[in-house]
Order: structure tokens, then C-alpha cells, then sequence
């Protein structure tokens, strides 16, 4: 098989038939956890992210059911969304000017992948500490060794459960002298998503298709006036901006949210 790729605004994104595991435990209807692992890897880097305008209705056309190889460009990289009067958009304070780090960032020697959920936690406390609670540790990698341990995640395993994760969050938060809430949504109507942004909320969020999964923290959204053309803002570990978009389309076969939020 070897390496191949497709080439999107004069960026190349590769893929290779290596086993690499970037996946997470996808939380679904059913009432068993399964692991899923992607089949192929994707190198992703914040030079290699598919860049979109989203503002289009011809961006999401060539947007189909996942495979392996395709999974991660539901998410997409745009500095243009719609103007004001097409639709609801908005970014919750302080997402604009957050640099996340890379998931790959907090990888010690001998560790693979797998660690989207504790990255994505560890950015999303990052950012309540931009917006305002110093409470939270300054260094990231502090705040996310303690989401390992406070978690239980083991990186050998691949996987942390959006359930598990939250709990290490609120836990954090609160031994460092904040309270937290949380909670789950049941189902996924944007409106859920559009209402807690709208009330200033992160949403950890989890996404998945029969064989792989991600989870990232949502921070904004974009409607536009197009069927199936809305779009969440989200911090995807991938990329140090937060101009990053996940299509909120039958695209994945679960998107599942969690409201977060200092009180």
C-alpha cells in the first residue's frame, strides 16, 4: 500500500498503511464502551490541516460517509465564516486569542498516541485560566499529568472516555479551589450546542464513525442559511489556533456533547 495523499490548498496531507493509534473510547447508545483505533494513520500537523472556506455552500461538497482514510477532514481549517444576517455564529470570550497545544506535544519518551482526550482537557482548563481563573496552573503539562493521574488514563490502553475526562476536569478544578459543573447531553440537536455556547460554556464533545473516534472541546458555532452547513468551533489538538471546524452534518455516526463550566 505505502504512503499516499491528496492534496488540498497546496498543503499535502499523507497517509500511510502504519498502525498508529489516535483514537478514544466512544461513548454511544449502547451501554458498553468500545475502543476504537484508527485502521490507518493520518500525520497531521498545524502545516498539513485541511484548509476550507466555510462560508461556501461548495465546501462541504465533496464531504462523504468517513472511511479510515478520511475520518478527520470533517474537520476543517478556515479563516473565513459567513457574514453576519446568514446564520447564528458566535465564539465564546477568550477562544479567539487561546493558543492550545498539540496533543503530540505532551507525549513523553516511549508513548504513542491516544492521548486526544487528556490533551483536549488539559487545553480546555488552559482556557478558563486565559479567561480569567489563575487558579489553574500556568504550565499545561502540569495540568495534564494531573488529568492522567485524576483520570486514571493509561497510555498504553489508547483511550480515555469523555466521561472519564470530565470528571478528571471537575475534580482539577476543584482541588484547585473552583467548582465546576457538568452535563451530559442525552441527544444532539445543534440548538443544545448553539444554547450553551451562546451562555458562554465549553462542551468537551466526542466523534465517531463505525470504526474510529476523536474528542475535541468545542468553543464556538457557525449556521448558516444552508441545509446541513452548520459548523462547531472546536480546539482539536491538532493545531495551535482555534480557526478549526467540525461539520455538524450526518457526516460522523455520533457527536456527543458535555456542557463544562466554571461556576
Amino acid at each position: 500500500m505505502g504512503t499516499q495523499g491528496i492534496t488540498i490548498s497546496n498543503e499535502r496531507v499523507l497517509y500511510t498503511e502504519d498502525k498508529f493509534n489516535y483514537g478514544i473510547k466512544v461513548e454511544n447508545n449502547s451501554s458498553k464502551n468500545r475502543n476504537v483505533k484508527l485502521n490507518s494513520s493520518v500525520y497531521l500537523n498545524s502545516e498539513e490541516l485541511i484548509d476550507v472556506d466555510i462560508s461556501t455552500k461548495d465546501s462541504i461538497q465533496t464531504l462523504k460517509t468517513p472511511s479510515d482514510d478520511d475520518f478527520y477532514n470533517g474537520i476543517v481549517s478556515s479563516y473565513t465564516v459567513p457574514p453576519q444576517g446568514q446564520g447564528q455564529h458566535k465564539t465564546i470570550r477568550g477562544a479567539d486569542s487561546f493558543t492550545p497545544r498539540l496533543q503530540s506535544s505532551f507525549l513523553r519518551d516511549g508513548e504513542d498516541g491516544g492521548n486526544c482526550s487528556p490533551a483536549n482537557f488539559t487545553n480546555m482548563l488552559q482556557l478558563w485560566r486565559h479567561r480569567g481563573k489563575t487558579k489553574i496552573s500556568s504550565d499545561p503539562d502540569v495540568v495534564y499529568r494531573e488529568i492522567v493521574r485524576l483520570s486514571g488514563y493509561d497510555v498504553a490502553e489508547g483511550g480515555l472516555t469523555r466521561a472519564k475526562g470530565v470528571k478528571a476536569a471537575k475534580d482539577y478544578a476543584e482541588d484547585v479551589g473552583y467548582k465546576a459543573s457538568s452535563f451530559n447531553y442525552w441527544s444532539d440537536p445543534i440548538s443544545y450546542f448553539r444554547n450553551d455556547i451562546f451562555k458562554g460554556h465549553t462542551i468537551p464533545t466526542s466523534i465517531s464513525s463505525e470504526t474510529d473516534g476523536h474528542l475535541v472541546i468545542v468553543v464556538g458555532i457557525v449556521e448558516t442559511e444552508y441545509k446541513d452547513m452548520s459548523w462547531l468551533r472546536v480546539i482539536d489538538g491538532w493545531s495551535t489556533h482555534t480557526n478549526r471546524y467540525l461539520i455538524f452534518n450526518d457526516y460522523y455516526k455520533n457527536i456527543r456533547g458535555t456542557r463544562w463550566n466554571i461556576i
